[in-house]
């Protein structure tokens, strides 16, 4: 006689297998940040495995990058679908202004978050020099048309980008500033700390989280003057460089005695607009929903905020971001 035999347990495995995050249809994603050793390389590595730990059908590829091109590049979609860029960089990419001019427009340039990576503009003149000329604020150096030897960062980068854009602003570009017997010299943070302390630069420029490393080392053994920026340029910054005030509180540098004040930049999260909205809702979701691990990727990633990820970004929300924030009520 045949024994009937209960299909229920197999009905139920093949459902089980049939739900499970894992059977779903993989998704394939890249995503730029900087150069390996570098923090946002870090971040943006720790945050695809929060994603892929939390939701394995998404693989993100952290890859190496570049905070001006990558705006570009993710727009762009072909190198990359995600990246890690700074505000001014994506509001240039959209409207195809320096460092952009010539290149197609980033119409495909959407945001997730910002809110993290607070990266404040920084101004230190070598004392000695400042007391010389009486340089007491940027406006000075343009007013009294000094020889400044000035030393940045690289090209394409933010340091360099938003330190020549305020300089501009007081009437000092790089070729008045030449003109008046100064020098430009673009390149890393630690070639800038050895010119300053050899008395080959007289002033540094960089745009880096407070305390900054480059400037406690220099003033291991040369005094600096931090400057601060007046209303006018944190108007401008604001208003034109999609920056925020920052305070640089007295005592935070050797021989620092006053606050400064100056301007600073979240780190802005973008993707390509053609990346499935659903897929851009579940990432949003997950970073946020475990804003506590992204909190603890870096020190930059410690003022993280889900209600209020959405702002400064730059550019426009991605519609699965939006729908996160709006879904939250985070955003109406």
């Amino acid at each position: 006689m045949r024994r009937s035999v209960s299909i229920l347990p197999v009905l139920l495995l093949l459902f089980m297998v049939a739900a499970s995050p894992a059977t779903a249809a993989q998704i394939n994603l890249t995503a730029i940040s900087a150069s390996p050793g570098g923090t946002w390389f870090a971040v943006m590595g720790a945050t695809a495995e929060l994603v892929q730990q939390k939701d394995p059908s998404i693989n993100i590829k952290a890859t190496p990058g570049s905070g001006a091109a990558n705006a570009l590049a993710v727009a762009m979609g072909t190198r990359a679908q995600l990246g890690f860029t700074f505000p001014p960089f994506a509001i240039a990419a959209m409207e195809g202004t320096e460092p952009f001019e010539g290149r197609p427009k980033a119409e495909k340039l959407r945001a997730i978050h910002a809110g993290f990576g607070l990266s404040p503009i920084q101004f230190a003149v070598r004392k000695e020099f400042a007391d010389k000329y009486g340089i007491k604020s940027l406006g000075d150096i343009a007013d009294k048309k000094v020889p400044i030897r000035i030393v940045t960062d690289n090209p394409g980068t933010s340091d360099e980008f938003v330190g020549r854009k305020l300089l501009e602003y007081y009437g000092a570009t790089y070729d008045d500033i030449k003109k008046w017997g100064g020098s430009i010299t673009l390149t890393g943070y630690t070639d800038a700390v050895q010119l300053i302390q050899d008395g080959h630069a007289d002033m540094a420029i960089n745009n880096i989280i407070d305390p900054a490393g480059p400037f406690v080392e220099m003033q291991l053994n040369v005094p600096l003057v931090h400057m601060s920026l007046d209303d006018g340029g944190i108007q401008y910054a604001v208003e034109e460089l999609a920056h925020v005030p920052h305070l640089i509180p007295k005592g935070t540098y050797k021989g620092q005695d006053e606050d400064v004040h100056t301007v600073g930049m979240y780190s802005v999260h973008v993707v390509n607009a053609d990346v499935p909205e659903d897929v851009v809702y579940r990432i949003t979701k997950i970073i946020c929903e475990n804003a506590e691990d992204f909190r603890s990727f870096a020190v930059s990633t410690k003022v993280f905020n889900p209600a209020t990820a959405y702002e400064g970004c730059g550019v426009a929300l991605h519609p699965g971001a939006e729908r996160y924030y709006k879904e939250m009520g985070y955003l109406k």
